[in-house]
């Protein structure tokens, strides 16, 4: 119970919530990034080496 006698609810609590709100912070850099010139280079080489793959495949069944 609070002491306005709401259970769950408070002014306190109300004006927390408030002040929270007028908060901003500067969005920071995100930590562990994946290195995606790295990734995109690997998916572009797996693309080029399944496509020879094929290419191989339908040359020899003809």
């Amino acid at each position: 119970m609070t002491r306005d006698g709401n259970a769950g609810f408070s002014v306190d609590a109300a004006h927390a919530a408030d002040r929270e709100k007028r908060i901003s912070y500067a969005p920071r850099p995100p930590h562990d990034v994946p290195d995606f010139a790295a990734l995109r280079t690997r998916a572009l080489a797996a693309t080029q080496q399944a496509r020879t793959t094929l290419d191989d495949v339908e040359a020899s069944h003809g």
